[in-house]
């Protein structure tokens, strides 16, 4: 059989509910065949008793005119109208069942406390009857040998209709093999002690009746069992099916709040981030935050033991401890919101087993200072076309493992110049594995990066060599990932293709004379003018590529003027 939904708690609730709209289904089904069973039985006992009487029978008319088929005539009779007298009883309460079942509704449980009294007790009353029948027949025969094949009969009769009612009931009530059974059990016994009194010293043929009442049982369990399989089948596919659908609707929901958490890649600016997520199910624990001020980018790389659902959740607090770390703190360094960040994974998330290793590293964009701090991290490399990878490995542990006294985030400092690019990662990239069960491994990013910088006319866009490093641990790994992978690329943006803000110029010529002016200012270009009031005409126009030969804070010598880097 099935596991049973009971194994599933979600679904226990519905499906006793499920059972019990299914057993009053069939319960009014079983009252109502029985019923018009019984009634028409009734009907042809009655009319079988009323022809009887008379007369319309010839061979009972040649009965009761012989002298020596007066005793069998008489037990006709009787047999005739106690069958009839019994079958009343169970018929009127068949049918006060039905009205019962039709008048309100009935839980499972009072449905099989009333089958089981629909079966035993019209049961009980008939076998009894049977009894009753067989002594008063014997009686009339005397001890004729056709006597003592009557009360055999009556024996044989008692277990078939034993059998009878329980393989009946078995065709329509939802009941499982255990329930079936209870019934029969009190049935069998006094089929068993019936059969005993009227069979008393024919043991072998005893034997024989008790044997084979108890087997011939077995088809209505069969059956209950086939039938509570199917029915356990389809209601966990179907609900199965129902809950997955519900799930990967409320994952796609939870995606897309899970996504908006993500920044948008920064494609402007001297500093530049992109960065490429994969997770291993629909949502999972990488994370990586973006955040950019007027001197500095921060980039905070995360990745929260475990995966799915539960990971996700957790990245999602620590989403808003970052966030509200760097809004209370703006100059908070990497060193610092990494302690912060231990405190918080220590204090409230350690004691479910829940920890987590992130890269935290601001770039100064008015210098090449890079700022970084690692908690049990993989390493990230610094690289660019004119200079090696240099490794930046762990400077601390993993976040959440120790107390606060315990932990120092160890804040380092290198230098990223222009077109430099830092390369940060989760160990789903470095753990991809190919078909024959070999990661992709630290030395494969390496590998990458150094075919990257040595390769002749390797693309210098932004994301360029995001894109190759993704390329090169899909090409790696073989089949479904096993881990959530997350790669970011930061690149400080060569002098070329940063965009400057405009140089304001105010100088105290006229218009009329500028033409002499912007002689002197020959590296300007791209010239606008703006008059904003008056005494002095301010010109405006963009940066221009190489440094001006004059201060760009001081006078010029030519006329005087004074640049400033102050955008418009």
């Amino acid at each position: 059989m099935p596991a049973s939904p009971m194994d599933y708690e979600e679904f226990g609730g519905e499906y006793r509910a499920e059972r019990t709209r299914l057993m009053r289904k069939r319960l009014v089904w079983y009252l109502g065949v029985s019923n018009a069973f019984n009634l028409i039985g009734l009907f042809l006992s009655g009319l079988t008793v009323a022809l009887g009487e008379t007369g319309f029978f010839d061979t009972v008319t040649r009965l009761q005119e012989s002298g020596a088929g007066q005793a069998e005539y008489s037990v006709n009779r009787v047999t005739l109208w106690g069958g009839f007298l019994l079958s009343v009883p169970g018929a009127v309460f068949y049918l006060w069942a039905l009205i019962r079942v039709l008048g309100r509704p009935i839980e499972r449980e009072a449905g099989l406390r009333l089958v089981y009294w629909l079966i035993v007790l019209p049961t009980v009353l008939g076998l009894i009857g049977s009894l009753v029948i067989a002594q008063v027949g014997s009686t009339i025969m005397g001890t004729s040998g056709d006597a003592d094949a009557f009360s055999q009969g009556i024996g044989w009769g008692g277990a078939l209709a034993v059998v009878r009612s329980h393989f009946f009931a078995c065709l329509f009530l939802p009941w499982t093999p255990r329930e079936s059974v209870r019934p029969m059990l009190p049935l069998l016994v006094l089929n068993g002690l019936i059969a005993s009194y009227t069979l008393w010293g024919s043991w072998d043929e005893i034997g024989i009746l008790v044997g084979l009442s108890v087997v011939s049982i077995t088809p209505g369990v069969a059956l209950c069992w086939l039938k509570q399989s199917r029915f356990t089948k389809r209601f966990i596919d179907r609900s199965l099916r129902s809950a997955y659908g519900e799930l990967r609707f409320e994952l796609s929901a939870a995606r897309q709040i899970h996504d908006a958490m993500f920044p948008d890649p920064v494609t402007e600016g001297p500093i530049r981030v992109d960065y490429r997520y994969e997770p291993m199910r629909q949502i999972g624990g990488d994370y990586v935050f973006v955040r950019r001020s007027e001197h500095a980018v921060d980039v905070v790389l995360i990745d929260v033991t475990g995966h799915g659902v539960g990971a996700a959740l957790t990245v999602n607090r620590l989403h808003g401890e970052v966030s509200r770390q760097l809004a209370e703190r703006p100059d908070c360094g990497p060193g610092e919101l990494l302690r912060g960040l231990n405190r918080y994974l220590h204090i409230t998330l350690a004691r479910h087993s829940v920890y987590a290793t992130a890269f935290c590293c601001r770039v100064e964009t008015e210098s090449d200072e890079l700022r970084y701090a690692s908690a049990g991290h993989p390493p990230a490399y610094i690289v660019g076309q004119e200079r090696a990878c240099e490794r930046l490995d762990s400077t601390s542990y993993l976040l959440g493992v120790v107390g606060v006294d315990d932990f120092d985030a160890g804040e380092k400092s290198q230098r990223l110049a222009e077109g430099d690019r830092l390369i940060a990662y989760t160990d789903g990239a470095t753990e991809a594995m190919d078909g024959e069960g070999r990661q992709f491994r630290i030395a494969g990013i390496e590998s990458t990066l150094d075919g990257l910088r040595s390769a002749r006319g390797t693309p210098a866009q932004p994301g360029s060599w995001l894109a190759a490093i993704v390329a090169a641990v899909e090409q790696h790994r073989a089949g479904a990932a096993t881990d959530d992978t997350l790669i970011v690329e930061v690149q400080r943006a060569s002098l070329q293709e940063a965009p400057r803000p405009p140089f304001r110029v105010q100088c105290p010529n006229m218009l009329s004379e500028w033409a002499a002016c912007a002689g002197a200012h020959h590296f300007l270009m791209g010239l606008q003018i703006d008059r904003p009031g008056s005494g002095v005409d301010t010109w405006t126009w963009p940066r221009p590529a190489t440094t001006p030969p004059a201060s760009p804070h001081g006078p010029h010598p030519a006329c005087g003027c004074r640049t400033s880097s102050r955008s418009l």
